[in-house]
């Protein structure tokens, strides 16, 4: 009788450990990239292989008429000649990995507010963003590609 609980509760302990650490079809890590000017680039961060999502932070200042605003702490200013035209690369060479890279849009401070569609519009076509770079999905949401 006592094998026979020792059996029973081994079997459950090795079913759940085998639930535990078989894959799964969860999305994976995800990371906010850009608020650490000591965190590296963002293709050395996603040559980890640690995250499946990156996600830039942040785009602080957008809609009702204001000019967009990205802030990369220290990684680019989008208001110097070349800006932060360098992470296009960047950005491809994170999903030529298979990683989803998204932009961040408002954050923990700044101005921002998305009260029309035509605020959403404006902000995909004036970001420092250019066109070609974000794509408008069907909810709503941009994601850099």
């Amino acid at each position: 009788m006592a094998a026979q609980k020792i059996i029973t509760t081994l079997s459950i302990i090795s079913f759940l450990l085998a639930s535990i650490f078989r894959s799964s079809d969860a999305a994976g890590i995800a990371i906010y990239w850009g608020q650490n000017g000591n965190e590296g680039s963002l293709a050395s961060t996603c040559a980890t292989g640690n995250y499946q999502i990156v996600n830039i932070a942040f785009l602080s200042s957008f809609g009702s008429g204001r000019t967009p605003v990205l802030n990369l702490a220290g990684h680019c200013n989008p208001n110097n000649n070349n800006g932060c035209t360098f992470l296009s690369s960047q950005i491809k060479s994170c999903q030529s990995r298979g990683i989803k890279v998204l932009l961040s849009i408002g954050g923990g401070a700044g101005s921002y507010s998305l009260s029309s569609a035509n605020d959403e519009d404006k902000l995909l076509i004036t970001s420092g963003t250019t066109t070609s770079v974000v794509s408008r999905t069907h909810d709503r949401s941009a994601t850099l590609f």
